[in-house]
């Protein structure tokens, strides 16, 4: 439970020693949204964690018109296929995103329609 105590008793070689630490709950945020000091949307995804998808088709979809979107994956954990496909139909129209493998069966995960694919790129 967050705020209650736990006892930590370390050893190191012959030294022995304890600790009172507090409980606190973590929260990670695999989603992050900001904008950049040019206007420009910034969405960070740590992880395709449950809802991700939606968070990242959510905030493209808030960003004002003209603005550019950048997608950072860098550090991405991975995650659940069908996120990562809810987020890849923000920028798509439909279509092929990914195939892999379970067991010998091929799948394929498809982008639904609809992406805001009128967004500024850079090559």
């Amino acid at each position: 439970m967050p705020g209650s105590a736990v006892g930590l008793r370390v050893e190191r070689g012959r030294a022995v020693w304890t600790q009172t630490l507090r409980r606190a709950r973590v929260a990670t945020d695999p989603v992050t949204v900001r904008s950049l000091d040019d206007g420009t949307v910034l969405i960070r995804v740590s992880a395709f964690t449950k809802g991700a998808g939606t968070r990242v088709r959510d905030a493209v979809r808030a960003a004002p018109a003209g603005a550019g979107v950048l997608l950072d994956l860098r550090g991405n954990s991975g995650g659940l296929v069908e996120e990562a496909a809810v987020a890849a139909s923000a920028f798509l129209d439909g279509g092929l995103v990914a195939t892999y493998d379970v067991d010998g069966e091929q799948r394929a995960v498809y982008a639904e329609g609809g992406g805001d694919t009128g967004r500024p790129w850079w090559r």
